[in-house]
């Protein structure tokens, strides 16, 4: 239970990531 948290943690990161990267490529 614990190292599914742990993964959709760093899954959850990693979509932000793409977003903000997605946003800022828009943006410009």
């Amino acid at each position: 239970m614990a190292l599914l948290e742990k993964t959709s943690r760093k899954i959850l990161k990693f979509m932000i990531l793409v977003l903000f990267s997605y946003i800022v490529l828009s943006i410009n």
